[in-house]
């Protein structure tokens, strides 16, 4: 849908987070014959945003418990990502004849020639998306990072230099009903996440994935073992894979193509055999743009890991401190566990409970480093009652917060040893984001942070 076909209409902007910020600006510099409203159920929030109601005092804003009621009176709804397209009031508003949008598509819709390379995937997207972003700039190809991280896509919706490649990272929410066209879209791999939002495991697979199927995507990057894809995707035309003996893969703790090693793990700026995969996939979809790895992996070590992703917050009392907060689910746990190969680890796990399998993170831990896990309150229960089960040697200590947590867990490791933050859990109900959440545990540890 081009912006020129909401001029006229009555367009609701659906959350006002930044996203629904983004969509604002760009219809109130688009558009002179249009009725705005913006709607948000949270009222603190848009109270927290009255600057930007007195910026725009002819739209409606609408905020609380009703803000969604009688959607169907709008021409067309413009939804942040955080809210699901699931729920009952907005497909009412679909069967009544309103149309349903979001930032992402609006930007794809009136940017189908460019070099677009998509990211997505349960875990290793942001990671993965930022590299190849920093790879190609590096090398002196102008991209700009948009989407999930980055800018957001409304905001570089006409950049006054325009890049020669963009890099769009998708969260699942954003990739739901998606169409657009792409050089390029890379998937990394498939676990059980958002099934709140989707409202299954089954239907967040395919609402990750049935973009890739769009006639516009040219190639569509995949891991070898394709775990979880449906069958619509497997048997695209477009298939390449990442991480296949016969062509670019992992193997020995290198990376290795037609018999020549490209990298090796400890050269690798960022920990983890995970990260050595995303490392792969990232070359990949390089040499899939028509570039050779060769030109950009001399830019790999000037590359920064980013914030509460394994990252390596220092050493205090001979124990080394990481902060892998981003991690939410049972499978990004264990690779963070696995990351750090030798030494004793205590592991900070729980969080939000979501009913997620932990048997084989507990089944790996028995023949492990993983000297001891403390829980945090939420699914801690959940968590230790698993782990005593398949591993009924391993200690397993609750605490009571984040404080609490820090200090049994020093308290627990030898020197020598790694104390990870990778709860395996969102942060709902303790913490207003994974930020927060890391950044407790830095200063708990001793070490300054930036909000």
């Amino acid at each position: 849908m081009p912006i020129s076909d909401l001029e006229g209409k009555h367009v609701a902007i659906m959350g006002f987070g930044t996203e629904g910020r983004a969509a604002l600006r760009l219809l109130h510099d688009s558009l002179q014959h249009s009725r705005i409203s913006v709607l948000e159920e949270n009222t603190a929030f848009i109270q927290q945003q009255a600057e930007r109601k007195d910026a725009f005092p002819e739209v409606d804003f609408r905020s609380g418990g009703a803000a969604f009621h009688a959607l169907e009176q709008y021409d067309v709804i413009i939804k942040s990502p955080g809210i699901s397209p699931y729920r009952p009031e907005i497909k009412a508003a679909i069967a009544s004849g309103t149309e349903l949008t979001s930032g992402t598509q609006l930007w794809c819709d009136a940017h189908p020639h460019e070099r677009l390379v998509i990211v997505t995937g349960t875990k290793g997207k942001s990671t993965t998306s930022s590299l190849i972003a920093h790879l190609l700039n590096a090398s002196g190809r102008r991209t700009q990072l948009i989407g999930n991280i980055g800018t957001a896509a409304l905001e570089a919706f006409a950049p006054d230099e325009p890049p020669e490649f963009w890099v769009m990272e998708l969260s699942s929410y954003q990739a739901t009903g998606l169409r657009c066209n792409a050089e390029v879209a890379l998937l990394l791999n498939l676990f059980p996440e958002h099934t709140d939002w989707h409202g299954s495991t089954e239907q967040y697979y395919r609402d990750k994935t049935d973009f890739l199927r769009d006639p516009g995507i040219r190639s569509v990057i995949v891991e070898r073992e394709k775990r979880h894809l449906p069958d619509t995707i497997t048997t695209l035309d477009t298939l390449v894979t990442y991480n296949d003996p016969s062509g670019m893969h992992c193997i020995d703790g290198s990376i290795v193509e037609r018999g020549k090693t490209l990298l090796d793990a400890s050269d690798s700026p960022l920990p983890g055999e995970h990260n050595l995969l995303n490392i792969c996939a990232a070359l990949t979809t390089i040499r899939q743009l028509g570039i050779k790895p060769d030109e950009v992996l001399s830019h790999l070590n000037s590359f920064k890991g980013l914030p509460h992703r394994l990252s390596i917050l220092g050493q205090r009392n001979g124990m080394q401190y990481v902060d892998d907060s981003i991690s939410t689910t049972p499978e990004s746990a264990l690779a963070a566990l696995r990351s750090f190969p030798g030494k004793p680890c205590t592991q900070l796990l729980g969080g939000y409970d979501r009913d997620l399998d932990w048997h084989v993170f507990a089944e790996a831990s028995r023949n492990s480093n993983l000297n001891c896990v403390i829980t945090l309150p939420g699914n801690a229960e959940r968590i230790a009652s698993t782990l005593r089960r398949a591993n009924p040697d391993l200690p397993v200590i609750a605490a009571t917060d984040m404080k609490d947590a820090v200090a049994k867990a020093a308290a627990s490791t030898p020197p020598g040893g790694v104390i990870i933050l990778s709860p395996g859990a969102p942060s709902y109900g303790s913490y207003r984001d994974f930020r927060e959440r890391g950044n407790h545990f830095a200063r708990y540890a001793g070490f300054s942070v930036e909000d």
